[in-house]
């Protein structure tokens, strides 16, 4: 599946509100202009957590706050009207694409499990 234009598929009211945000982001790129990065932020969590739970060679979907925090300052600097990221810790890519970010946005996950051994 391309990450180029995500279809919605939210039927739970959490995923459904985070569509709907989404879409009020288009309506006022279209309406006033605006550039608006929306990212699909999959669980931010502290370093050390991410660290200690995810094990070489099977990467979770977790984020790293440091990974998290990178590609909000990405965003910040991105402009070309509407446009959404997956944003994750799967490094392999296992689970979910991430090109687009890295793409785009120069972003990829750089914690790695290995990097705590070092």
């Amino acid at each position: 599946m391309s990450d180029e234009d995500l279809t919605p598929d939210a039927t739970h009211v959490y995923g459904f509100t985070k569509r709907l945000g989404e879409e009020v982001c288009r309506n006022a790129v279209r309406e006033w202009g605006m550039d608006v990065n929306a990212l699909r932020l999959f669980l931010p969590v502290a370093d050390e957590k991410w660290i200690a739970e995810v094990p070489e060679g099977n990467p979770k979907i977790w984020t790293t706050a440091s990974d998290t925090a990178r590609a909000i300052l990405a965003a910040l600097q991105y402009s070309a009207g509407f446009q959404a990221f997956t944003i994750s810790g799967d490094y392999e890519q296992k689970y979910m694409s991430l090109a687009k970010a890295k793409r785009c946005l120069g972003w990829e996950p750089l914690a790695r499990p290995a990097t705590v051994a070092e």
